[in-house]
């Protein structure tokens, strides 16, 4: 078996040296395997314990402007799949501050790989991933068959379309925080609160809300894209909306992505040292 060698790591491929870096992460968190196990486990009993009290909301309140329960839980279950895949890319943005304000991003600026590769490759949390990953699959799952969603090709590939979306769309606000730290060196807790509170909000029926909380989760945090049109078209409801902005979601994705590297190359060339 060949020993990696930095000449080496440097030669592989994106792909390749995604999933080396990938390979040395999980080996990281295994060396215990038990405390893992335990720390999985814990990300899916915090999480599905949040949907429990929900499900116990909603049972006092069994119509949410035209949701019933059921279809509420399918809402959710798009927010944790779309979250377990994107925490596993994008764990560096996540705690980018620290980074900054740690010295260690130094340290990656001087390394041969972009940095932006780097951080999506550096420390991934795929503990968070299985743990939210598993409540995703268990609402999806289970909501659809309670709400009757007949699953054909059309129905998966907009599915896996609006997913992959979601990722890139809750990617893409990381990077334009983390763009913050690079001109201010700490924004996470403005980051956290903001994206916390948004993505609790676009748990529920956007139709009960007031306009101002509406405007925040479309133009401001866009987790209207990320769950609650595709949702709808997937339930046949449109409250109202335009018919055609669910599958407005897929462009979203991409497009604010691509506008939060931008943002992210023009920070990252005005980013001065910490000193550390």
């Amino acid at each position: 078996m060949k020993k990696s060698t930095p000449e080496r790591t440097c030669s592989m491929n994106p792909v390749a040296l995604y999933f080396a870096y990938g390979s040395l992460s999980l080996k990281a968190l295994f060396a215990f395997r038990i405390d893992a196990v335990l720390r999985t486990l814990a990300v899916f009993v915090r999480e599905f314990a949040s949907v429990i009290v929900v499900y116990l909301i909603l049972q006092r309140f069994p119509d949410l402007g035209g949701w019933n329960m059921n279809e509420v839980l399918f809402l959710f279950s798009f927010l944790f799949l779309t979250y377990a895949i994107m925490i596993a890319l994008f764990t560096g943005f996540r705690d980018f501050d620290m980074i900054v304000n740690s010295g260690k991003l130094d340290l990656l600026l001087i390394r041969p790989r972009g940095t932006m590769f780097q951080l999506m490759a550096y420390n991934s949390d795929y503990l968070a991933t299985l743990g939210h990953g598993a409540v995703g699959i268990t609402l999806l799952v289970w909501s659809a068959q309670a709400v009757g969603i007949v699953w054909n090709p059309a129905r998966v590939a907009f599915l896996l379309l609006t997913l992959v979306s979601g990722v890139l769309i809750q990617g893409a606000i990381f990077v334009a925080f983390s763009c913050l730290s690079l001109w201010f060196g700490k924004s996470g807790n403005v980051f956290r609160a903001l994206y916390r509170n948004s993505r609790k909000i676009a748990g529920y029926p956007l139709s009960i809300f007031p306009d101002a909380v509406r405007s925040i989760v479309l133009y401001i945090m866009p987790f209207a894209f990320v769950n609650y049109f595709p949702a709808a078209w997937l339930l046949g409801k449109t409250d109202g909306f335009w018919p055609g902005l669910p599958f407005l979601s897929w462009l979203i994705g991409p497009l604010l992505f691509a506008l939060a590297y931008v943002l992210w190359r023009f920070s990252l060339l005005r980013y001065s040292s910490t000193g550390h």
